[in-house]
């Protein structure tokens, strides 16, 4: 039986390519499941009116000007301007040929995403699109979302894979565009196609915006909570820097002349409820017997910028890893001397059990008395990740935050009672958010599902 990794073409069916890849028996499958389609199918660049690459533009952006959409900025059939770029088009001339229209059709042409395709809204018309990608029209008997879903489809990603195959990277060209084939049902079950995507899609994003206001609002409930003055400048004493929260540091404990190391100052005991930070903890030093395990034998991890952590694979041959390594045990505290101001501090979680990290990665174990889930809940707080990055000394770029200065951090702790309330709060807030993400992806993958049965003319199972 033929597979996409293991099949046979016959020398009469070689007809574009010399390139095995070509002839994949998914890819032949999938024209074939194109013809059995009740309605007629056409090449692409049968309904297609002006096609042409986009602006190659050398990256000088403004901060403001004509929006330029780039590759990154096309993601599964929808615009991404959560991070994008402007021109000014003073400095780049002669933009008008490259302009986009509403119902345009803007391919990646080249890279991990190639073959996504965005139809252009009336709100991006006017903007420009980066050469990564190729602008098509289509004729008015054809709706414009429609092909754009059809694209984005199985039926219309297996063909992009198909012709796109190259031995640097993924690239797609205007006449390969021109040559993928495209069902076209009557305009009727086009518009009724966009429809139940857009629909689809609106869904999504409500869900998703319930989601997001879920865990944007924890901080705000953990403080609510605490009832303390934490993270809030105090009623008197001189503030220093921009944007800054106090933290509790007082005028007797100042050792360096460096405003951005104390935000605020205050005369006084410290607020009561606060604690030290290195009173809740016990420095955990263990040390790796490396005479004794080699690297198959231990555990290393990953410590992301969101607390989280991932096993690695480092070989048994690998030498790189050079000094003393540390057991860590699940539980324990563990944070990056250099990128805790990016949100590297967590703790080790139960399904890597044991692991070993450098001296760059302080260990801890967390005292009785403190709920750990709590402590994890304050140390991703935007007040505690601010703290820290007040704190990070050092040559830019390898500022690091020693044990003893992050030991000295004063923190909220309530009684044990309270700290597993304000806990199983916060873990039932992020079990939502994520069951409502995870429910904005079905509403999707369901509505593709059946667009792909009305493309062939299919009845809903």
């Amino acid at each position: 039986m033929s597979s996409p990794l293991c099949f046979r073409v016959g020398r009469g069916e070689i007809v574009a390519k010399l390139d095995p890849f070509y002839y994949r028996a998914d890819f032949r499958h999938n024209l074939q499941v194109l013809t059995s389609s009740a309605y007629p199918n056409c090449a692409l660049g049968d309904i297609v009116k002006d096609i042409h690459y986009g602006a190659s533009i050398p990256p000088k952006y403004a901060d403001s000007g004509t929006l330029f959409i780039r590759a990154m900025n096309i993601r599964d059939g929808r615009f991404d301007l959560s991070d994008v770029v402007y021109l000014d088009e003073s400095v780049h001339p002669n933009l008008d040929r490259y302009r986009l229209q509403e119902d345009d059709l803007v391919m990646v042409r080249s890279g991990v995403n190639v073959g996504d395709v965005c139809r252009v809204p009336a709100e991006l018309a006017g903007s420009i699109n980066g050469s990564y990608s190729i602008t098509f029209r289509v004729s008015q008997d054809a709706n414009p979302e429609y092909i754009s879903q059809f694209l984005n489809s199985r039926f219309g990603r297996l063909q992009v894979a198909q012709v796109s195959g190259r031995s640097a990277q993924p690239n797609i060209n205007s006449e390969e565009i021109c040559e993928l084939r495209v069902v076209i049902p009557p305009r009727p079950i086009q518009d009724a196609i966009a429809d139940k995507i857009d629909a689809a899609y609106r869904r999504k994003r409500e869900l998703e915006t319930k989601a997001e206001a879920l865990l944007e609002g924890i901080d705000r409930y953990v403080l609510g909570e605490l009832g303390t003055e934490w993270g809030k400048p105090p009623d008197r004493g001189k503030p220093v820097g921009r944007g800054a929260v106090w933290f509790g540091t007082w005028r007797q404990d100042v050792k360096r002349l460096d405003p951005k190391r104390y935000r605020y100052q205050r005369e006084g005991p410290p607020p009561q409820g606060l604690r030290r930070l290195g009173d809740l903890l016990t420095r955990r030093s263990e040390k790796v017997d490396r005479s004794e395990y080699t690297f198959e034998d231990l555990q290393l991890v990953s410590l992301h910028f969101d607390g989280s952590m991932s096993a690695r694979d480092v070989k048994a041959w690998r030498k790189d890893i050079k000094g003393a390594l540390w057991f860590a045990y699940p539980g324990d505290l563990v944070y990056s001397k250099i990128d805790a101001r990016n949100g590297a501090i967590g703790l080790v979680p139960d399904e890597l059990g044991r692991i070993a990290v450098t001296s760059e990665y302080p260990v801890y174990q967390v005292k009785e008395g403190i709920s750990a889930e709590y402590l994890k809940i304050v140390l991703r707080t935007l007040q505690f990740t601010d703290l820290l990055k007040a704190m990070a000394a050092g040559h830019s770029g390898r500022k690091r935050i020693q044990p003893s200065e992050l030991e000295d951090v004063l923190i909220p702790v309530p009684l044990l009672d309270q700290q597993r309330k304000i806990a199983a709060e916060v873990q039932h807030r992020r079990e939502r958010a994520a069951a409502l993400r995870e429910e904005a992806e079905r509403v999707v993958a369901a509505a593709k599902a059946e667009v792909e049965r009305m493309i062939l003319g299919e009845r809903e199972a």
